[in-house]
C-alpha cells in the first residue's frame, strides 16, 4: 500500500512480470510511455497514454511496459495498492528505474 502526497509520482520504471494497481483513496493517475530510440545510456520517450485513476478504480500493467504513477494534484494525496505478478515461476520479480524528465527522454537506471 503506497501513497503520494503534493503532486508525487513514482519515477519512470518498468518490471519483468506485470502489476494491478488499486486506487484506495484520491486522485491519481498512470502514464503510459514508449521507447523511441535508443542509444548508449539515454532513449528517448514519448507518452502515450494518461489515465485517471479514482478510488475503486482496479488498472492492470503489463510487464515490461514504461510507466509512471502517483498523486495528479499537488494538494491531494492518492493511495494505491501494489500487487506484482511473478514473470514466471522460480523468477524474481524485478524493477527498474530511470531518471527522466517526464516529456522527452530518459537516462541512466537508477540503483
Amino acid at each position: 500500500h503506497v501513497y503520494f502526497k503534493d503532486g508525487s509520482k513514482t519515477k519512470l520504471h518498468i518490471h519483468n512480470g506485470n502489476q494491478i494497481l488499486i486506487a484506495t483513496k484520491g486522485k491519481g493517475k498512470l502514464e503510459l510511455y514508449k521507447k523511441l530510440q535508443n542509444k548508449k545510456s539515454h532513449f528517448a520517450i514519448k507518452k502515450t497514454e494518461s489515465i485517471p485513476l479514482n478510488e475503486g478504480d482496479i488498472v492492470y500493467i503489463p510487464k515490461n511496459t514504461l510507466h509512471t504513477h502517483g498523486s495528479i494534484s499537488k494538494s491531494k494525496t492518492f493511495y494505491h495498492i501494489a500487487i506484482n505478478i511473478m514473470p514466471s515461476k522460480n523468477s524474481e520479480y524485478k524493477t527498474i528505474w530511470y531518471e527522466s524528465d517526464y516529456a522527452k527522454s530518459a537516462g541512466s537506471i537508477v540503483p
